[in-house]
């Protein structure tokens, strides 16, 4: 059942409120890193993000765009890091291409592991268009990708990363750890 509409009050105080400046029109500037930095400022997330993600063999984890509706939306995903970026080969005429050209905020998460341990990193998806930059991304490619596919850098601006100790036990307690590029 859809729920009641809210009637007198107008939303856009608090859009303009919530919202960071970079996504309110444009106006400030969000401090962002490539993966290389992020690995040299957080090096235990980026080492368990690494091993949740699968280092050993093709990554894979789930990225959450923001369609241009503004609903949420979360994919699977196959993460290529390659000279200290993480990139992303997506299908030109999918959700994910459009949402991460339209508006490019997303959150990379990888698996859970054990204990319910859990790594994500966000930030901002920017398109490229430097032929060199998209052939070296292409020739770290592992998997089957048509080669006319859109290349996003995924650009980060936060990291996070928690397990629960004491799993199923009296006592239980999460440790949360938290990276900010700001």
């Amino acid at each position: 059942m859809p729920r009641p509409a809210v009637t007198g009050i107008d939303p856009t105080p608090f859009l303009t409120i919530v919202l960071p400046p970079i996504l309110n029109g444009g106006l400030g500037r969000m401090l962002v890193v490539d993966w290389a930095e992020f690995t040299r400022q957080a090096p235990d997330l980026a080492a368990s993000g690494l091993r949740l993600l699968g280092a050993k063999g093709d990554l894979i984890g789930f990225i959450a765009t923001v369609a241009r509706d503004g609903r949420p939306r979360m994919v699977p995903v196959c993460p290529i890091l390659t000279q200290g970026a993480i990139y992303l080969s997506v299908g030109q005429d999918t959700p994910k291409r459009s949402d991460l050209a339209n508006d490019g905020r997303y959150v990379l998460h990888a698996f859970l592991g054990r204990s319910d341990e859990e790594f994500q990193v966000s930030g901002r998806a920017t398109s490229v268009t430097d032929a060199g930059e998209k052939g070296m991304v292409h020739s770290a490619i592992a998997f089957t990708f048509d080669r006319t596919d859109p290349v996003f850098v995924l650009d980060i601006q936060r990291g996070y990363w928690s397990y629960w100790e004491n799993a199923g036990l009296p006592g239980t307690y999460p440790v949360k750890k938290r990276w900010s590029a700001e």
